[in-house]
């Protein structure tokens, strides 16, 4: 029903809830109710009314029947167990008459006991909590007893300090206690070299500076030399400073990024941490989006300057002139037809674009090029339609103006040195631009609603991109 509700939006039928019940009798998977349904006249809300009443009963009926099957089936094989044995009745006080007919468990294995036509699996293993022999740590009666295991954590010294430098800079602590292989393993390092050496590098999304150990810095064949550095260092939690050596800016590359960062390298082996900036210049980790203030301050400038961000924008002073060819001949294209339920959603366009200025309505003159339209629905808007102008006719009497459009490596050349850069969004960039009055007959556009042509510059023209 949902889906022939949605199909039904661009179909122009007199009554869409009689369409939609014949469909519905037409493919239901139901022969019950599409029976009913033609045996009685009813209307759509009253046929989704039976077709939900039975749904509901066949499913209800299913799992009656579903448990009635399960219940003659364990009948059925009770009476075999108790036809084939031939214990006495009165058994309930006997323990072995308790195992024999209650479902047991072996104490080794944790499987059904008895065994049929194997040994017990756990014969001859060890266990995991007691180190034991012949039963699993998952029934072991001596794991209770044992104490549970801690698994140890990063150690944090402990001071008082005042850290409101604003050199201050922390990172999380990397030493581990040997206890601790399960942790090690999950750890997310990755190998990045520096500087021509191949280093192992914990990912530290808290950390904010790179570290390199001393034992990692004599390695280098070339040493980088070191420079004093003011920066105070804490690991996670801690007050007291980390002893630092000194740093340097280095070369980080992976097998598909590059980057140079500072890097500072600390007293004894520890290990090395990438930072979080470092991480993802690499590429290793995907950019976490902050949350500032910053959205507030463009909200308040789009409300002070509203008159920039309403509308199309249009350049002052400027007035193209299309060259048009005058040996060409003039041609009329005949109207193409549109589908009738869309010629609603060309009219809302036409209407939208007149009131932002960029078509006008041909009104009496001669109308030497005619050019019919092409309309496309916009996929992430399905009310809305674009207005495509066919233009390859009048495009063979446009002359193009030549421009030479920069190479990306001539763009580099000419940024070079700069510091500051802006990025423009311009919103229907070719509108922005008006034509000329003797320049407009050649967009002329024929629609149902009449002709039309453009007072800005439209795409589709074959000059408009170097314009």
């Amino acid at each position: 029903l949902t889906r022939l509700r949605q199909l039904s939006i661009n179909c122009d039928f007199t009554e869409n809830d009689r369409e939609i019940k014949s469909q519905i009798i037409q493919g239901c998977s139901s022969s019950r109710l599409r029976r009913r349904a033609l045996r009685e006249d009813q209307n759509l809300d009253e046929l989704l009314k039976l077709a939900r009443s039975m749904e509901l009963s066949d499913k209800q009926a299913c799992e009656i029947e579903h448990t009635e099957k399960s219940q003659s089936a364990n009948a059925v094989r009770a009476f075999k167990n108790k036809s084939g044995t031939n214990r006495k009745k009165n058994f309930r006080k006997s323990s072995d008459a308790k195992i024999h007919f209650k479902r047991q468990t072996c104490r080794n294995c944790g499987g059904e006991y008895p065994h049929v036509e194997r040994q017990c699996p756990a014969k001859g293993k060890s266990c995991h909590a007691c180190k034991k022999q012949n039963h699993f740590s998952s029934v072991c009666r001596s794991k209770t007893k044992m104490k549970p295991k801690v698994n140890s954590v990063n150690k944090v010294d402990e001071s008082s300090c005042d850290t409101s430098d604003s050199n201050d800079d922390y990172m999380f602590g990397i030493q581990e206690q040997e206890n601790v292989n399960s942790v090690k393993s999950k750890q997310p390092s990755l190998n990045v070299t520096i500087n021509g050496l191949n280093v192992r590098m914990l990912v530290d999304t808290g950390s904010s500076i790179n570290v390199l150990d001393e034992n990692t810095y004599k390695k280098f064949q070339v040493k980088p030399k070191l420079s004093k550095t003011d920066t105070k260092v804490f690991t996670y939690g801690s007050n007291t400073n980390f002893p630092l050596l000194g740093k340097f800016i280095g070369t980080l590359e992976t097998a598909h990024r590059i980057t140079t960062a500072t890097i500072y390298v600390t007293k004894g082996d520890s290990g090395c941490l990438l930072c979080y900036d470092s991480a993802v210049e690499l590429q290793v980790i995907p950019a976490i989006a902050m949350f500032t203030s910053s959205s507030s301050k463009a909200e308040q400038l789009c409300q002070k300057y509203s008159s920039i961000f309403d509308g199309i924008g249009k350049l002052k002073d400027v007035e193209i002139d299309l060259h048009i060819d005058p040996n060409i001949q003039p041609v009329q294209q005949p109207h193409r037809r549109i589908p009738f339920h869309v010629r609603k959603d060309v009219e809302k366009e036409l209407k939208i674009m007149m009131e932002n200025d960029l078509i006008e309505e041909v009104d009496g003159g001669a109308t030497p090029w005619v050019s019919p339209i092409v309309v496309a629905p916009k996929p992430k808007s399905p009310n809305e339609v674009r207005i495509c102008v066919d233009m390859r006719e009048p495009n063979r009497a446009i002359k193009r103006t030549r421009y030479l459009i920069p190479t990306v490596d001539d763009i580099i050349v000419d940024l070079n040195g700069a510091k500051v850069f802006s990025k423009l969004d311009l919103v229907k960039g070719y509108n922005q631009l008006i034509l000329s009055e003797r320049s407009r007959n050649i967009t002329c556009f024929t629609t149902h609603a009449g002709l039309f042509r453009y007072k800005r510059l439209c795409f589709g023209i074959n000059s408009a991109a170097e314009i």
